[in-house]
């Protein structure tokens, strides 16, 4: 790879969300369909110590919330991955069955929230899924600091269903 090229740089000049990387595609954001009964599991798997990594969620079909915190669904939501190791996101409301949920890596730096510039990317590697599931993915995520480094957040995600109230 170019190193004087960033990923945010080739996002853009390419026009697209998705870029090779040392033959690995590399995505800015990625999407996940997720029904109204059903939720997302994250698990904090590995975080880079030195630069607090987080999650952006944004609903493109509905208002979404952090189940069990008091987040505001606003237009995304910002998961801290120190505060917040294991969390699950579904839908408080939905019109259709099905929403779509956007996710992509974001850093806190200084006073301020990073994302989309440098060498920030995802990875996304399907995974076996588990029984009770409709999918599982491991999300390999670089910051935008420095040389790209899919290990500077790496998130477990699992789509299974809603528990039962």
């Amino acid at each position: 790879m170019n190193s004087t090229r960033t990923l945010a740089d080739r996002f853009r000049t390419q026009r697209t969300d998705r870029i090779r990387v040392d033959g690995i595609e590399v995505v800015s954001m990625t999407e996940i369909v997720l029904a109204k009964d059903s939720v997302l599991e994250v698990l904090v798997e590995d975080s880079r110590p030195d630069i607090e990594q987080s999650l952006r969620v944004r609903s493109r079909s509905g208002t979404i919330e952090v189940v069990g915190t008091d987040f505001d669904p606003s237009e995304s939501i910002l998961v801290l991955a120190e505060t917040y190791p294991a969390f699950e996101i579904g839908f408080s409301s939905l019109d259709d069955d099905t929403g779509v949920l956007q996710l992509w890596n974001s850093w806190i730096l200084g006073d301020g929230e990073h994302a989309w510039v440098g060498n920030s990317g995802i990875v996304v590697e399907q995974l076996p899924v588990p029984e009770g599931a409709s999918d599982r993915m491991r999300l390999w995520c670089s910051d935008g600091l420095g040389d790209p480094d899919f290990d500077d957040l790496v998130l477990l995600l699992t789509v299974g269903p809603r528990a039962s109230s």
